[in-house]
């Protein structure tokens, strides 16, 4: 009998305290509590000013100090490897090269990122304990009676702070039955897995989740798994929110659990004035103690004013306390980690411990203490590893894992695909980016020149590939997506250069086109001044039936002239026609353009011809929109101020961005001055529509004239020094509805090469090998090698 008790305790399923989930994602334990574990996302707060912080932990404090005596909190932030950068499978060589070398960078395992769970454990009243240990030794009380009543009153206490919580952290979810046992596993194993399934067969939770020897002693291990402990001892004399934040950025494998065991008002007063006493005594020696007595208690002058300052603190704590300002508990913080190599988890000790003690506080590296410490991590262990000197609420919120470094969503939960594109952020972070918010994708970016905006938007252009059956139309300015778009094997149109004509009235046959021509000619004759009249309006309409009997290539902006019976508008008209200065443009009797997944529309040469532009923007636009079928769709506009510079057009877009996200298209606004978009008549329609905002590096960002603006767009002063202080042409600033980050697209060189190219020289060296060889892959093959590239 002894002999085999003696092997149940040499097992770790003996030490651990689940015993049965008895509600979702409710477990019983060994020891008389209940559990619950909750996931949560809480704010990235290195985009926070020190007002919101402050607002953070007033919001903490007040949940913490809702707790009673026989709650505990567990708070864990582990910190893994990223998944592994999934290769996209494309067909186009250009964009393979990219795909390879990305997948090259991210597969190094240089890349971590955090994940962060909440456990409320509460331990039932004694007389509660005894009926649920009679429901399962003498079965007499029914469990409606015991079991089933307690549960209830702690998923009640549970759901009013997952409210609370849910105000503060971006996101937070309770865990369903399999992602407990999933969450517990992952405690108490060497083997990773990414769900743990319940058994059929009821099982004790701590023998079927137990699945690795643990071996004691001053050098651990779990498994094959070497492990080491660090716990910390004392504290500095200051904390601040998101104090242990660095722990963020270290690129280790951890587990960092904060365990804090609540206790009530009268119970941490007794403490505090335990150790007041003790304190205040302090402030005199020995000797002058007992010379005290016999000067009847004369106040000495050399008393330890360290000690009195404490006293001083202390009894400001007790004040606290009384007033219902913060409560008190017992603090544990233990950081776990484990390695196959000795030597490896030896240097991943020592740098926590070194990371920890820079801050000030003093953090040891466990020996005779490490399986104790470990014990007392796992969620539900409240009696392993308890550390006596109590820590008040309000310095428990600046301890634990607030700030939560956002790596964006692993998914595009709109599309169902992976995320746009794989970058990385400050710590061995990586980030995953993403134009949509929900089912919107619009988009505006916006920077200074020669801080990268070319880059991001052939990037982004780029990997939209990725989605199936996916169309992407740009509006560039000065070809800087050129060597981009021969790689894509798309089609680059210089509508300023090229010898290009279309056919707007081609398809007025059709009534839908048939009302769409007869907007874009009166349009035109706004355009050129004339106020027009019923009967110009019936004529006009009269003449486009008309030309929509003859054969298609007959309908032409001449034969439409043919038809129309007023003077003054065959006059109007006279500049567009054949004979006139644009009617290369809009007098053709057939399309010059061929519409594919990649369109590119060079405007540099075309912007300063108002006249041509705005009739040729809506045709354009109004092809494009004819062939949105539903598909994944990017529009991007360049230098967007010009569009935004005729209040015809603008009216267009302000429609087009209601319109167009219900057609699955995404619209991306990039343009070199925040005032281009704050001056538009559109600002508040492009604040409201485009839920993502990306910013570029911009040195004079925090000068008096550029703060208000950035603040228009909705940045807070410590987001405008984050743009301020970034890399031109690496680093790039995000703020959605979901969360904010400064990003990094990682660039290898040949990626660089394909889409940082837009030199006069570089374009022309382009066109030269285009116009040669007129396949996309040769066409990457070439301009690689000619730029001292290998493929």
């Amino acid at each position: 009998m002894i002999r085999e008790y003696k092997k149940l305790k040499d097992k770790l399923s003996y030490y651990v305290p689940w015993v049965l989930l008895v509600d979702e994602g409710v477990v019983l334990n060994k020891n008389g509590t209940l559990e619950k574990t909750f996931r949560y996302r809480g704010k990235d707060l290195d985009n926070a000013t020190e007002e919101e912080l402050e607002y953070i932990v007033a919001k903490i404090n007040n949940v913490i100090k809702r707790f009673d005596s026989g709650w505990s909190l567990f708070v864990e932030a582990r910190r893994k490897r990223s998944d592994g950068y999934v290769k996209n499978g494309f067909h186009i060589l250009g964009l393979q090269i990219i795909d390879e070398e990305r997948y090259g960078h991210f597969q190094s395992g240089n890349h971590f990122e955090s994940e962060y769970y909440l456990t409320f454990v509460y331990l039932t009243p004694l007389d509660n304990r005894k009926k649920l240990g009679d429901f399962f030794v003498k079965r007499k009380v029914s469990r409606k009676n015991n079991l089933d009543e307690v549960v209830e009153k702690f998923k009640k206490e549970c759901g009013e702070i997952y409210e609370l919580l849910k105000e503060i952290f971006l996101e937070i979810y309770p865990l369903n039955d399999e992602e407990t046992y999933t969450y517990l596993h992952s405690c108490v194993s060497q083997y990773e897995m990414t769900k743990v399934k319940i058994p059929t067969v009821p099982n004790y939770m701590g023998n079927y989740l137990c699945d690795t020897p643990m071996i004691g002693g001053l050098k651990p291990q779990l498994g094959e798994k070497h492990m080491r402990t660090i716990s910390i001892l004392d504290f500095p004399q200051y904390t601040e929110a998101g104090f242990f934040d660095r722990l963020n950025h270290l690129n280790i494998e951890y587990r960092w659990v904060t365990r804090f065991l609540t206790l009530g008002k009268q119970e941490s007063l007794s403490i505090l004035k335990g150790i007041w006493n003790t304190t205040f005594q302090g402030r005199l020696s020995f000797l002058q103690r007992v010379l005290n007595e016999f000067t009847n208690g004369e106040k000495h002058l050399n008393e330890n004013r360290d000690a009195l300052e404490k006293a001083e603190g202390i009894d400001d704590q007790m004040n606290l306390v009384r007033g219902d300002y913060l409560s008190q508990g017992y603090y544990t913080c233990t950081i776990i980690v484990l390695d196959s190599d000795f030597h490896e988890v030896e240097r991943k000790a020592e740098l926590i411990c070194k990371t920890i003690n820079d801050m000030g506080f003093v953090a040891v590296i466990e020996g005779v203490n490490g399986v104790e410490a470990y014990l007392g991590s796992n969620p539900g262990d409240i009696y392993h590893n308890i550390r006596r000197p109590i820590l008040n609420s309000i310095t428990l919120s600046h301890l634990i894992p607030l700030n939560s470094v956002w790596a964006g969503d692993r998914e595009n939960r709109h599309l169902k695909v992976d995320s746009l594109i794989y970058t990385e952020t400050e710590g061995s972070t990586p980030f995953r980016f993403n134009l949509h918010v929900g089912d919107v994708g619009h988009t505006c970016i916006v920077g200074p020149t020669g801080a990268g905006k070319s880059v991001l938007l052939g990037a982004i252009a780029s990997h939209f590939f990725r989605y199936d059956n996916s169309n992407v139309y740009f509006f560039d300015k000065d070809g800087s997506s050129r060597v981009l778009t021969y790689s894509m094997g798309g089609h680059f149109y210089d509508l300023g250069e090229e010898d290009l004509s279309f056919q707007p009235l081609g398809d007025v046959d059709s009534e839908i086109e048939l009302m769409w021509a007869n907007d874009w000619i009166i349009e035109i004759f706004i355009q050129e001044g004339i106020e027009l009249t019923p009967l110009q309006k019936d004529k006009i309409w009269e003449a486009l039936k008309l030309l929509g009997t003859t054969p298609k290539e007959f309908r032409t902006l001449t034969a439409f002239s043919n038809y129309l019976s007023d003077t003054t508008l065959k006059e109007a008209l006279s500049n567009y026609m054949i004979t006139g200065a644009l009617g290369r443009y809009f007098d053709s009797d057939k399309e010059s353009i061929h519409y594919d997944r990649w369109q590119v529309f060079e405007m540099g040469k075309i912007f300063n011809n108002k006249q041509a532009l705005i009739p040729l923007l809506n045709y354009l636009f109004h092809k494009i929109e004819r062939r949105l079928d539903g598909s994944p769709s990017l529009i991007i506009l360049d230098e967007c101020w010009m569009f935004f510079d005729n209040e015809m057009f603008s009216n267009k877009i302000r429609e087009w961005l209601k319109v167009l996200r219900k057609k699955n298209t995404s619209v991306v606004f990039a343009t070199q001055e925040l005032g281009d978009i704050l001056n538009s008549k559109l600002f508040t329609t492009i604040l409201d529509a485009c839920k993502t905002k990306i910013f570029l590096p911009n040195v004079n960002a925090q000068g008096e004239n550029y703060i208000p603006i950035y603040e228009k767009f909705g940045l807070n002063r410590r987001e405008v020094e984050i743009i301020a202080v970034s890399t031109p042409k690496k680093e790039y600033y995000l703020k959605s509805e979901v969360g904010a980050r400064k990003f990094s697209l990682a660039l290898r060189e040949k990626s660089l090469k394909l889409l940082a190219s837009s030199s006069q020289e570089n374009q022309n060296l382009a066109l030269e090998i285009y116009k040669r060889c007129g396949n996309r892959d040769e066409f990457t093959k070439e301009f690689l090698n000619l730029k001292d590239g290998e493929v």
